[in-house]
């Protein structure tokens, strides 16, 4: 489908370039500094402009685009970082609640949420419940 639309869209700038230059085949000087080109056709200068003036816009997006994707990407390394320490400060905010109960003598959670900070996986510890140490008493 995209080669299609590609080929539609050239032959319609085919078209129009053609008729475009057959309308327009007067003659022009064109003269740069010290350069001059003589006898040059009216057409070629107008649509060379219009090449140049789309290449520097394509050049001047791309780097536009490139600057925002590195800052975006600076700023997912951030966020990434942050979410990081998030995670371990609730992993330590867990453990210090866990051991302030043990010390007030309160009844402790069943399950404690343990993180590995090398990987993103979690690892469950779980005491044994009464049911479970039931269970694995009776073959």
């Amino acid at each position: 489908m995209l080669v299609m639309l590609t080929l539609i869209f050239t032959i319609l700038f085919g078209i129009g370039f053609a008729f475009f230059a057959t309308q327009n085949i007067n003659s022009t000087t064109i003269s740069l500094g010290p350069y001059g080109f003589t006898n040059v056709p009216l057409y070629l200068v107008v649509l060379l402009s219009l090449f140049v003036g789309i290449l520097l816009s394509a050049v001047i997006s791309s780097l536009n685009s490139f600057a925002s994707y590195l800052s975006l990407r600076g700023k997912d390394t951030k966020i990434h970082q942050t979410e990081k320490e998030v995670d371990h400060l609730k992993q330590n905010l867990k453990l210090l609640e866990l051991e302030n109960a043990k010390l007030k003598g309160r009844p402790v959670r069943e399950t404690v949420e343990v993180r590995d900070h090398d990987s993103d996986d979690y690892v469950e510890e779980r005491k044994p419940s009464i049911f479970s140490r039931l269970r694995q008493s009776f073959p």
